[in-house]
């Protein structure tokens, strides 16, 4: 599959891929679809506080109805594609609440961060609020119109968003800060999310991952290891309502500098 760069209208939570004409792309297809997810979809209102920090986020209310969607279905037949970008799910509100909790500020010129799976943006909102400049992606262009209407409404103004298959990482999109929540749960996309991890990441990079303690994570800290990452395992407290897990699980991966 092939990736899309996008730039954004961050007032509207437009896209359009990068080249293309406003006056030719948005009124026939992003204005539309703007229209038809944020008002079409009954939309549910999240109101997250990660380390005290009140934030609020909009998505579907019934995740369950985007099922029904035709596109979906397709995607479904040919890729196994399932939206999870409509949820909230635990461990992105973990990620936000050690993100924000430690103070996980850039350094100097190193501020380069991108959010894999974003869904609705979460852990680069926060990332945001830290001082980094973000660029949202996902498989899902819905998930691109969510999470940056989301960062708008939380005062966000300087970020990007992009669509991105892992198996495919764009040549010219480079991380100082990979950041991923709840994208561990399949065992098989386990290689193509550290090849792209690999390719995204500067040297001397670090990208953290947060699991929910789920069994699709297994096995995943002895790839990194196997795919010349350094790695450090932490855990942070689960404050997400309604999750059985104790605890979130935080992968650290640092792309050594000089690694092939």
């Amino acid at each position: 599959m092939s990736h899309v760069s996008a730039s954004i209208d961050a007032t509207a939570g437009m896209i359009c891929p990068a080249g293309q004409p406003d006056n030719q792309y948005r009124p026939a297809h992003a204005a539309t679809l703007a229209r038809r997810h944020l008002r079409g979809y009954p939309l549910k209102s999240y109101q997250p506080a990660p380390a005290g920090q009140r934030l609020v986020l909009s998505g579907p209310t019934d995740p369950q109805q985007l099922l029904a969607e035709p596109r979906v279905e397709e995607r479904f037949d040919t890729d196994d594609y399932m939206p999870y970008w409509s949820d909230l799910w635990p461990s992105s509100a973990g990620l936000a609440d050690y993100m924000l909790a430690s103070h996980l500020h850039p350094i100097g010129k190193h501020h380069a961060a991108v959010e894999l799976g974003c869904g609705l943006g979460l852990t680069g909102i926060a990332a945001g609020l830290l001082g980094w400049r973000v660029v949202f992606t996902d498989y899902d262009v819905d998930a691109l119109i969510y999470s940056t209407h989301n960062a708008v409404a939380n005062g966000l103004r300087d970020f990007d968003a992009r669509l991105l298959d892992w198996r495919h990482p764009p040549a010219d999109l480079h991380a100082d800060l990979l950041i991923g929540a709840d994208v561990l749960y399949e065992k098989r996309n386990h290689p193509a999310l550290l090849s792209c991890t690999h390719a995204l990441l500067t040297y001397g990079g670090i990208a953290v991952f947060a699991d929910p303690q789920r069994d699709g994570a297994t096995g995943f800290a002895t790839a990194a290891q196997a795919a010349g990452f350094e790695l450090s395992i932490g855990m942070w407290p689960n404050r997400h309502p309604g999750n059985k897990s104790a605890r979130i699980d935080l992968y650290f991966l640092r792309k050594p500098a000089g690694s092939p």
